[in-house]
């Protein structure tokens, strides 16, 4: 299996942008292609790295659909929410600010998916949500120490200027 890792782990890299997401997928591809040669399932060794292959794409098709499935049920859970608030008395309900926030936290990851540029999603990602330290973040990356405050300082313009296009196009006060 560990001749076959590296292939995988490119193949989940250029089909999601989602380190984490990428990791899981390959750990559990080999725990379901153990399994399956296993059970006998593969008669002919030398399709191997074809069976590996295509397990691999197909949890993550299974992934996507999952969180297709969330993603719909978070929206409808939303709209429940909204119908559900009192009128308005000049003071946002707490019911409100929870909802707003949600999806405030939602934009964000879809625009974090959006910057053009991986180290931007990374930095931000790893430093912010993740909370890495900054050694660590500089490691993980290849960043010279120097240039971390100028990359992160790059990296949250551009974020930022992405949520300002998108808060102007939804409506959204800032």
């Amino acid at each position: 299996m560990v001749r076959y890792s590296r292939g995988v782990k490119a193949i989940l890299r250029r089909l999601t942008r989602d380190p984490a997401l990428v990791d899981d997928i390959h750990q559990e591809t080999f725990l379901v292609v153990l399994r399956r040669v296993r059970a006998g399932e593969l008669r002919t060794p030398a399709a191997l790295a074809g069976f590996i292959r295509s397990t691999a794409r197909n949890l993550l098709i299974a992934d996507r659909r999952k969180g297709a499935r969330t993603s719909e049920l978070d929206q409808d859970e939303l709209e429940q929410a909204a119908r559900r608030l009192p009128a308005d008395d000049g003071e946002d309900p707490p019911q409100l600010r929870r909802v707003m926030a949600l999806e405030e936290s939602q934009l964000v990851r879809r625009l974090l998916s959006e910057l053009s540029t991986e180290r931007d999603r990374q930095i931000l990602l790893r430093f912010y949500l993740c909370e890495g330290s900054k050694e660590q973040v500089c490691h993980d990356l290849g960043l010279e120490p120097h240039l971390f405050n100028r990359v992160l300082f790059r990296a949250r313009t551009r974020l930022r200027e992405l949520w300002e296009l998108r808060a102007a196009e939804l409506g959204l006060k800032r």
